[in-house]
């Protein structure tokens, strides 16, 4: 496949002109294993979710199927099954079932009372011949404690997120991902105009408390094969996504050289969403080595998105890994 000779040229405008640190670092792929290990968690209720089936069951299969969800409900006098394996819990009369394959949730299952609000982070699945009912898999359960304000996001033992929503990466807003609103401000959020790209670059570490120490960036771009390609793929293969990924990596970090080998592996992460992934090293005129992370979202036959997270690995730094996941996981690409 011929491709069109492109450069994508990122000048990373933060301070790499200070001295050189003399730290220990942990070259450990900070963004991969906090997706890896956290789940996203998207806050609605059960009332809602019982609606939104009711009405239209094949778009709530394609918006809630086997996602990851956090509800709250109440506690009736006969909502726990005597083998603690299931429950069930209530919103303004609408029932849930919550399955409990975790021990120590079966425990928990047995101490609670009624009228004990719990908020269950878990997996929907659609259930029943007619895919008219759902059950949620329980993975955490608080009792009486954090509520999580509904549409928004939350990793189990954080605060939620309800953020921005961003769908200019294409002229007909099909793609969308949402990020923390502190990231919208001025001094934080600018537009990538390189070659064309259409994308947005935000500098995480100019966010309060401001980290003048270290850069941690964030960017977000679209590639669309007909633009930047002499003969786009009409239905590329998997390995063609590859290749043309390893090119706009080489394109980015041009220290790499022409001769570097690039291998863009798949990544699943812990919320089940499917990632193509490449991680690597970046040492400016500092001398200090920072970490690349670059993640890929395929767009059907039209092209795909790029992220990339930039931050220098030592503790403490990458103090924004939640954020950047976030963002992540909320991409959604139309069809």
């Amino acid at each position: 496949m011929k491709k069109k000779k492109f450069l994508i040229a990122f000048i990373f405008l933060m301070a790499f002109g200070f001295g050189i640190a003399a730290y220990a670092v942990d070259w450990t792929a900070q963004l991969k294993t906090f997706m890896q290990s956290e789940k996203t968690y998207y806050s609605t209720s059960i009332e809602t979710l019982s609606r939104q089936q009711n009405s239209n069951k094949t778009g709530f299969k394609s918006s809630y199927g086997d996602r990851y969800v956090v509800v709250s409900g109440t506690i009736a006098s006969d909502s726990v099954a005597s083998t603690k394996r299931e429950m069930n819990i209530y919103d303004y009369g609408v029932k849930a079932k919550i399955n409990l394959t975790k021990s120590s949730l079966q425990i928990l299952a047995g101490r609670l009372n009624t009228g004990d609000i719990v908020t269950v982070y878990g997996q929907l699945k659609i259930k029943g011949w007619n895919e008219d009912s759902f059950e949620i898999t329980a993975d955490y359960i608080d009792v009486n404690g954090y509520y999580v304000p509904y549409d928004s996001y939350v990793f189990y033992g954080s605060s939620s997120m309800n953020g921005q929503l961003i769908n200019s990466l294409t002229k007909d807003g099909r793609i969308e991902f949402a990020v923390p609103r502190t990231w919208t401000d001025d001094y934080v959020m600018s537009s990538l105009t390189n070659n064309g790209i259409n994308g947005y670059q935000f500098s995480l570490n100019a966010i309060s408390p401001q980290n003048i120490n270290y850069p941690e960036n964030f960017y977000i771009f679209y590639f669309d094969y007909k633009t930047y390609l002499d003969y786009p793929p009409s239905n590329p293969t998997k390995g063609d996504r590859h290749d043309i990924e390893e090119l706009v990596i080489k394109n980015i970090v041009d220290s790499l050289g022409g001769d570097f080998d690039v291998d863009v592996e798949d990544f699943k992460a812990s919320s089940g969403k499917e990632y193509d992934y490449y991680l690597t090293k970046y040492r400016p005129k500092d001398g200090n080595d920072y970490r690349l992370e670059f993640i890929f979202v395929p767009d059907a036959n039209k092209g795909f998105v790029c992220m990339l997270y930039l931050y220098y690995p030592k503790e403490g730094e990458s103090a924004h890994v939640n954020e950047v996941a976030y963002a992540i996981e909320t991409l959604s690409v139309g069809k």
